[in-house]
């Protein structure tokens, strides 16, 4: 059996990528309820991270998983803000760039796999046993904040 091999890329040749398994390092963030990795250069949370240029990841329920690994950024519009490397096969849908990972690698400062946090292989069955007993992330918010805490204080 022959593995495919994986190209490393950057948020400038998306587009020539579809189709191909790809490597690509970014942030793991939530804006507007999907989940997407965006390009690094964002690395200082800012109100204009949700400009910058972002993959979707095609299965949003992966931040379930995500929420195991790591601990919640303080605050704000995502409790995901969180450096990491996916390895997936990039697709267009609805004219939308996508990305179904296979890995998430969790990244410290140095961006090598020799440091990294955690490799994590993307499965259903993964997704769904982290989703047990779990709020629901994706909700719509029932509170005026763009504070992410707000959804977890009581009523």
């Amino acid at each position: 059996m022959q593995s495919q091999s994986i190209t490393k890329i950057d948020f400038n040749n998306l587009h020539k990528n579809i189709g191909k398994l790809v490597s690509i390092v970014g942030l793991i963030v939530i804006i507007d309820f999907d989940l997407y990795i965006i390009d690094i250069k964002y690395s200082e949370y800012t109100e204009f991270y949700k400009q910058s240029k972002k993959i979707k990841i095609n299965n949003r329920d992966i931040a379930y998983v995500l929420k195991d690994h790591v601990l919640p950024y303080a605050g704000g519009d995502s409790f995901l803000f969180h450096e990491s490397r996916i390895n997936g096969v990039i697709s267009m849908k609805n004219n939308q760039i996508e990305i179904t990972p296979k890995s998430i690698i969790l990244l410290n400062e140095e961006e090598t796999i020799s440091n990294s946090l955690v490799n994590i292989f993307i499965s259903q069955d993964l997704i769904n046993k982290s989703k047990l007993g779990k709020l629901e992330i994706f909700q719509e918010k029932k509170y005026d904040s763009n504070d992410w805490l707000s959804y977890y204080l009581p009523d």
